[in-house]
Order: C-alpha cells, then sequence, then structure tokens
C-alpha cells in the first residue's frame, strides 16, 4: 500500500470510530437526569495548549460511566471569561445542561476557579491535585530541616 493510502485509511478508520463511540455516548447521555463533570488544561509535548472535559454519569441499567467528551486545542488566554465560554460551549455541542451538573471537580487555578463561579456551577477542588500540593510542601519542608547524614 502507498504510505498516503495508508494514511488516508488510518483516518477513514480513526473517523468512523470517532462516529461509532461518539453514537454510543450521545444515546446514553440523551436521558441523564444528573451527571458530574471533570475539567484540565494541559499543555502537549511541544507546550499546546489543551483543555479536556469528562462526564461521569449512571446509565439507566446502573453502570457507572466515565466519558471524556472533549479534548480541545484552547490557543487564547486562559482568562476566567475564555474558560467559561469554553466550558459552556462544551454543554451545548453535547446537548447537556447546567442544570443536570451535580458539579465539576478542577484543580485551584485561579482562572478555572473564576471561571466556575462565573457560571455559578457547584466546583469540587480536586482531592488528588490538592495532595500532590501537600506531599511537594512537605518535601520542601522536611529538605530544609532535615540533615543528610554524611553531608
Amino acid at each position: 500500500m502507498i504510505a498516503g493510502m495508508s494514511h488516508l485509511a488510518g483516518n477513514i478508520f480513526q473517523k468512523q470510530l470517532y462516529s461509532s463511540v461518539k453514537e454510543r455516548v450521545e444515546g446514553e447521555i440523551v436521558s441523564l437526569k444528573f451527571f458530574s463533570s471533570t475539567t484540565d488544561l494541559w499543555s502537549s509535548g511541544t507546550m499546546h495548549p489543551y483543555m479536556s472535559f469528562t462526564i461521569h454519569y449512571i446509565t439507566v441499567d446502573w453502570k457507572l460511566r466515565t466519558s471524556c467528551l472533549q479534548t480541545q486545542f484552547l490557543p487564547s488566554d486562559h482568562t476566567g471569561d475564555n474558560l467559561a465560554e469554553a466550558l459552556e460551549a462544551v454543554l451545548d455541542a453535547w446537548n447537556l445542561k447546567k442544570e443536570q451538573q451535580v458539579c465539576i471537580t478542577t484543580d485551584n487555578g485561579s482562572n478555572i476557579v473564576l471561571a466556575t463561579n462565573k457560571l455559578q456551577w457547584q466546583r469540587l477542588p480536586c482531592f488528588g491535585h490538592n495532595l500532590n500540593l501537600a506531599v511537594q510542601k512537605m518535601t520542601i519542608v522536611f529538605q530544609e530541616l532535615w540533615v543528610w547524614p554524611g553531608a
């Protein structure tokens, strides 16, 4: 197979897979009464900024599901206003209503806190993020207090 054809076949397969998974997720979430969500901003290895948005819900047959609805390139300034707009756009794109969202879990960045406040969304600080911050802080404190043998 010619390299160009292989690439084209891969793109077609990816689009078909994406469409299939998106259709399944849309079928599950169309009847949701409630969901919770998580979001995070991160940078690729080439330092391109992205925002991921994941929802967590229970299906009508009582199965716990987690679906990453979107990972989007976010080149604009990460201000509270811009993040609020991006978060609202995700809900709109997936036909979800903010009244269905029980809460959103985020890190403690002032920009995401501002965005969730602006949207009047109930925010839950990420336990894992806070635990990591505490361990990092304690590591610094211990290094300052500890006299290393042989030093």
